[in-house]
């Protein structure tokens, strides 16, 4: 069940770490006399719902004490809206500060503006501050707040509608992110995965309930900017498993998903013919018109992985006559991360009918070495059709300087995602809830993508629109000053990873725009202190921040692994089995509710909601944005991006493409 709402104690202005005490709530006469002892003990709250006494947390009904220490009991419909506004003070009444960096008289005169009296009491000794509360006059005259020992800081976990000022400290922010809640909105994915042919994939029903979902969740927070950006794309979809069979030397069937796969936007037919290789054992076989001269029409081209994207290789072979395509690993990695499968992509920009697959690298060269003959079945569809982008900004915030949070929310065709990206959509929905009521100082908007499983398509798309209103206006992705993206954060057999915004490590394969480091060392500060390892995570093209990244837009990321093999050295390091993948289900119909790692989970979480709000507070760690945006960006080439030493990009999204 969803945690409730909760108030608790705290100290000082919003940092990194603000730390949490424990206090008691007590209401007073606003008469000195000696009867004030004896009002003291009397347990009236003069705030919004809840009361904590004795470090109990339970809701009340809203109250209110008179002079004469009798309670009087209303609610929200009786508009008392002092009652509603936050505070923030520290011991000392000289260092009191509310969220502007002023001291508590000036900050609270400015605040309560002719609707609150505030009188600061001198009281060393006890450490009181009063307030007087100016309620009208057909109520009560005064309503005196007395805060004891460690001051006490009125906030609400959870979206509240009648607290519309409410400022976190990111230590309340993190307390307020619970496991709990990130999870109670996977199971509702999973749900939707369970009532639409286990999956949630981008032009099918099941994204289109998960956008729903979350629809319903941030209009319940209070949102009230909800925007579905819709855009076009093809659909490809795996209509029966491929076959793939030898007749000559011997009969021999393949596995589907153990030998080959299906490539992503292969074409859909049945070749039977001899295998030709081409250009074998060359790191860049079939990538040159003249790789194919000899090649017998009507053969299958067996083609090794490597030099040249996936999709030139197909249209050379189809060029040159070939009845299908059968594209083999590489080997060329020593920990044999090249040798097995992987879901490779022709991308939406094929527009040839032959069927092509994907198989390991022992198989490929025993095909290349041999006389063999195959037959290749795929049975495949690819449609025009439409989805949409999901965006919420909060009201407050400037509008020229918005701080964005984003995940994918659509899985592959092949199960619920609720790993890959339910994790992450559910994160930065859960902030996006606490984050509802948040007086803000830059704008905050929240995006979960579509079709990102085949491609980047949405966050590209929406990148591309905000270019070319920038062409216009001069404004639009200036705007932005940093995006954070979350794509798988609670691997079960995880890693903390960071996006290496500064390329510490080297592996970075596509440009990190100024101020990614200064993100980076952001998650560093917070792992750190949460006495957690991390190491870096190389940026490229593998997920929706990579649009922002060839955009010049400062971005910054978390991720704990997916296919990638967990060494001996990482296992000693976060635990789990060394040898395994950090997913073993990824993009696998068991990529279910129960693909999790808590811990990873919740610690990411907040990490998630951290990063929020530090941001949407302030952004004045981060250079200039205007200096960065990248006028050479074309979204329409984006299969055919190259690195910044040359080379060519491996990846679009979580599909190789070369």
């Amino acid at each position: 069940m969803r945690t409730q709402s909760c108030f608790l104690v705290v100290f000082a202005v919003i940092s990194i770490w603000s730390s949490i005490v424990s206090g008691k709530k007590k209401l007073s006469s606003s008469d000195s006399s000696d009867d004030s002892s004896d009002s003291a003990d009397v347990d009236c709250p003069c705030f919004d719902g809840y009361h904590l006494d004795n470090d109990d947390l339970y809701p009340l009904d809203y109250y209110i004490c008179s002079s004469d220490d009798t309670q009087t009991q209303f609610t929200t419909s009786d508009s008392v809206s002092c009652v509603n506004l936050p505070y923030l003070l520290s011991d000392d009444a000289s260092d009191n500060f509310f969220r502007f960096g002023v001291t508590t008289e000036e900050a609270h005169t400015d605040l309560f503006a002719g609707r609150c009296e505030i009188e600061v009491l001198d009281a060393d000794s006890e450490s009181y501050v009063e307030y007087t509360l100016g309620l009208s006059d057909d109520e009560l005259e005064a309503c005196t707040l007395v805060i004891q020992e460690s001051h006490v800081y009125q906030a609400v976990c959870g979206a509240n509608p009648n607290a519309t000022n409410t400022q976190l400290t990111l230590d309340l922010i993190t307390t307020c992110m619970t496991l709990e809640a990130v999870r109670e909105h996977q199971l509702a994915l999973q749900e939707i995965a369970d009532a639409n042919d286990g999956q949630r994939a981008s032009g099918y029903s099941g994204y289109d309930e998960s956008v729903a979902y979350i629809v319903a969740q941030l209009e319940a927070a209070g949102y009230t900017y909800i925007e579905q950006q819709s855009f076009d794309f093809t659909l490809f979809s795996v209509n029966d498993n491929a076959t793939l069979i030898q007749l000559i030397p011997s009969a021999v069937e393949y596995t589907y998903l153990v030998d080959f796969t299906t490539m992503t936007y292969s074409g859909s037919g049945t070749a039977t013919a001899m295998v030709k290789a081409v250009d074998f054992n060359s790191s860049t076989s079939g990538c040159d018109e003249d790789d194919f001269d000899d090649f017998p029409a009507g053969n299958i081209a067996l083609i090794q992985r490597g030099g040249c994207y996936f999709v030139t290789k197909v249209e050379l072979a189809e060029a040159a006559g070939a009845s299908g395509v059968i594209i083999f690993n590489d080997g060329a990695a020593e920990d044999g991360s090249r040798d097995g499968l992987m879901t490779g992509s022709l991308s939406m920009d094929y527009t040839g009918n032959l069927p092509a697959v994907f198989a390991t690298y022992q198989l490929g060269v025993e095909w290349a070495t041999s006389e063999v003959v195959m037959s290749l079945t795929t049975d495949t569809t690819r449609t025009q059709t439409s989805s949409v982008n999901l965006l919420a900004e909060t009201t407050a915030g400037d509008e020229e300087n918005v701080v964005m949070v984003g995940a994918h929310l659509d899985s592959v065709a092949a199960g619920p995602g609720i790993n890959d990206n339910g994790s992450g959509s559910a994160a930065i929905l859960e902030a996006a809830i606490q984050m509802a009521n948040v007086d803000v100082t830059n704008k905050l908007r929240f995006a979960w993508w579509a079709a990102e499983e085949i491609g980047l398509i949405g966050s590209t798309y929406y990148v591309e629109e905000l270019l070319g209103a920038a062409n216009n206006t001069g404004s639009d992705i200036l705007n932005i000053a940093l995006y954070l993206n979350f794509d798988m954060i609670g691997s079960p057999n995880y890693v903390f990873h960071i996006y290496d915004g500064d390329n510490s490590d080297g592996n970075n394969t596509a440009d990190t725009p100024d101020g990614s480091a200064v993100i980076e060392a952001f998650f560093e500060s917070f792992f750190a202190a949460a006495n957690e390892s991390y190491k870096g995570s190389a940026v490229g093209a593998d997920s929706d921040h990579f649009p922002f990244t060839a955009a010049g837009v400062p971005v910054g990321g978390l991720f704990t692994g997916a296919s990638a093999i967990k060494t001996e050295e990482e296992a000693e390091i976060w635990g789990g089995d060394a040898g395994q993948a950090m997913d073993p289900c990824y993009h696998q119909p068991c990529d279910d509710y129960d693909n999790n790692n808590d811990h990873a989970l919740d610690v990411n979480a907040d990490a998630v909601a951290a990063a929020t709000l530090y941001y949407a507070m302030s952004t004045e760690d981060l250079d200039a944005m205007s200096a960065h945006i990248s006028a050479a960006f074309q979204p329409a080439a984006m299969n055919m991006i190259t690195r910044s030493d040359g080379q060519r990009e491996e990846r679009l999204g979580h599909f190789y493409i070369s």
